[in-house]
């Protein structure tokens, strides 16, 4: 059974992005406690998203590995965070961070693992070419400490953190058009990593 990862967004912040998508706010406090400390955000410079955009952080658990669904606008970027664990991954079943669409349309994404928050870079991307995805769903497998990462996925350290970065694309397939941009944001792994 897999167990939640904890959203670092304040209560003002996911009421700015529901109105920002034409939603009503709520202006409750949330009915239950967080399953794990917040986690503060990262301690590098901030990350400046695109014009009129916000940075939405997110917080995945390596020993709880799920989803996090998440209100997204436009021009929000999505820096979802998780430090590895101290055990090698498996040569046959990498583990994995993907995410895609939730509570709206299909849309181009653009997705990059790192060892920093937001970062986008192409030419070369920090970990390597298989660190980058794009696409109307985005998923970047990684190898962990000394396993197999088949010469092309990233290698990560154990017990490091790293950053899945996510954008929308410009262009017809974007959920810029409509407005309506929540994704989710999974991490998976085989049991034993």
């Amino acid at each position: 059974m897999s167990v939640p990862a904890t959203i670092t967004l304040t209560t003002a912040q996911v009421d700015s992005i529901i109105a920002q998508q034409g939603g009503t706010p709520s202006t409750q406090p949330p009915t239950q406690p967080p399953t794990q400390p917040p986690t503060q955000p990262p301690t590098q410079p901030p990350v400046t998203p695109p014009a009129g955009g916000s940075n939405i952080y997110l917080s995945l658990d390596w020993d709880h590995p799920g989803r996090v669904d998440t209100p997204m606008g436009p021009d929000d970027v999505i820096i979802a965070s998780f430090t590895t664990g101290n055990l090698d991954s498996a040569d046959n079943n990498l583990p994995r961070v993907s995410g895609a669409e939730f509570q709206g349309p299909p849309s181009a994404r653009y997705a990059v693992l790192s060892d920093q928050p937001g970062d986008f870079s192409a030419n070369p991307p920090v970990l390597g070419n298989g660190a980058v995805s794009a696409g109307n769903s985005v998923q970047v497998p990684f190898a962990v400490g000394s396993g197999s990462n088949h010469g092309y996925y990233p290698k990560l350290l154990k017990n490091h953190t790293y950053y899945f970065n996510v954008k929308n694309m410009d262009g017809p397939q974007s959920c810029k058009a409509q407005g309506v941009c929540g994704m989710f944001i999974e991490l998976s792994k085989p049991s034993g990593v």
